[in-house]
């Protein structure tokens, strides 16, 4: 049921110095998604964590601006201070490991991250406040809407703007402006999930043409992960919604997932291709060769699970550990495998460089996600604390699902948009 408009609620910051907030959080969420150089070594992550930077060094100029001239009130700005101590949890837990780290330079380039990452988020925090559902998520649809179509043109081999070799597997071309298949699946299965949101909240035809968009783009990236990870969150939406809609809802995803494995050549060849490896015993074909940085990551959490290696440092300590790794799993020496910058999996890569104190921080930033939804479950005053319920548990839920076999944390444009749904969300759901 809703009821009479909620007042809205004050950012914090006088009027010049929010607009200014907002034009940067607003271009950022446009154009580090599209932000490449592709003549340059690293074409696509690099550049983008440059304009990230470029975008936290802006929102520190502006909010030092404003301190300085009495602009700030800061009971206003920080009303829920449960919600912004973990931030700050996650900065100085960070700031320790980096201090006790097995390659200290390695780990303060990750703590400048994580620090630009929270610059970021209370950045959006202020761009969100007293804005309305389309106001803030048309940004990141442009660019979204932007990056699946290129996706799908990369996939059907219509039009693509970057050379690759000619050896170079099909999959592997569908880079979007992100960088690869998986950086695409992931981003585009985020924003789909705020599109389904929003299109339960508004109920427009623009909400839904947008998701179908995205979801194009998701299924041409083939990234089998972002694809079972939307559609966890949108069960979720369903069964928030009603629990009849939500088992509907589980038999038409399985339906629609095998016609698409049957129907679209790709996929069908991915699935017999990871079946027969299966079949095999070959879990290295069966799981890309996940298998390597899963087994080295739990490796190294073992060693030290209190603090971990260090943030950052898993990329250089994987061959050193894969290496010890071939006494215990001697059919591992008959494997070329590649020095993996990544664990492929967030949590096994937070528990490895960060610990379990680490993991922790990042589980309870998805639980203060997921319990947005309930904050406001009988009652929604507006279509804001409505869009809260539907996106807090399945937002949480999809990029918990993404987190087990990819690095969304570690991709510059996932991590960016993934901020930004957390500072709505929280927001939004903030106790005033």
């Amino acid at each position: 049921m809703t009821k009479k408009a909620k007042p809205v609620i004050s950012c914090g910051l006088d009027e010049p110095y929010a607009v200014a907030v907002r034009w940067v959080i607003g271009l950022s969420l446009v154009f580090v998604p599209l932000f490449c150089s592709p003549t340059a070594h690293d074409a696509f992550r690099y550049p983008k964590t440059l304009l990230f930077r470029a975008a936290a060094i802006m929102i520190v100029a502006i909010l030092a601006t404003a301190a300085i001239w009495g602009r700030v009130r800061w009971r206003e700005l920080v009303r829920d201070r449960a919600i912004a101590i973990l931030p700050i949890a996650i900065v100085l837990w960070t700031a320790i490991t980096t201090l006790l780290s097995t390659n200290r330079p390695l780990s303060i380039r990750s703590f400048e991250y994580t620090v630009e990452a929270v610059i970021f988020f209370f950045g959006a925090w202020i761009a969100v406040s007293g804005r309305r559902v389309g106001q803030v998520l048309m940004p990141p649809m442009i660019a979204g809407v932007i990056n699946a179509l290129l996706a799908i043109s990369q996939a059907a081999d219509w039009w693509n703007p970057f050379p690759f070799a000619s050896d170079t597997e099909v999959r592997l071309r569908i880079s979007a402006f992100l960088g690869n298949p998986n950086d695409t699946g992931n981003y585009l299965m985020l924003l789909a999930v705020l599109a389904t949101a929003a299109g339960k909240v508004e109920k427009k035809a623009r909400w839904w043409i947008l998701t179908a968009v995205l979801l194009a783009g998701l299924i041409a990236s083939q990234s089998r992960g972002a694809v079972l990870s939307y559609i966890a969150g949108l069960l979720v939406i369903t069964f928030i919604a009603s629990r009849r809609a939500g088992f509907i809802v589980i038999g038409s995803a399985i339906l629609a997932t095998l016609i698409a494995f049957i129907v679209l050549p790709p996929l069908r060849a991915r699935a017999a291709f990871t079946a027969r490896a299966i079949t095999a015993g070959d879990w290295a074909t069966a799981t890309s060769h996940r298998n390597y940085p899963f087994t080295v990551a739990w490796k190294m959490f073992e060693e030290r699970p209190l603090t971990g290696l260090g943030p950052g440092t898993f990329k250089y300590h994987f061959l050193d550990y894969r290496m010890k790794l071939n006494e215990e799993h001697p059919e591992w020496i008959y494997q070329p495998v590649q020095n993996y910058a990544e664990a492929h999996s967030d949590h096994l890569q937070v528990l490895a460089e960060e610990g379990v104190p680490g993991w922790l921080l990042l589980m309870a930033a998805i639980g203060l996600l997921v319990s947005a939804t309930t904050r406001h479950w009988h009652v929604h005053h507006d279509e804001r604390e409505t869009f809260v319920h539907y996106a807090g548990a399945s937002f949480g839920v999809a990029f918990v699902t993404i987190a087990l076999s990819s690095f969304p944390l570690e991709m510059v444009a996932v991590m960016q948009i993934a901020t930004y749904a957390a500072a709505l969300i929280l927001n939004w759901s903030a106790r005033t």
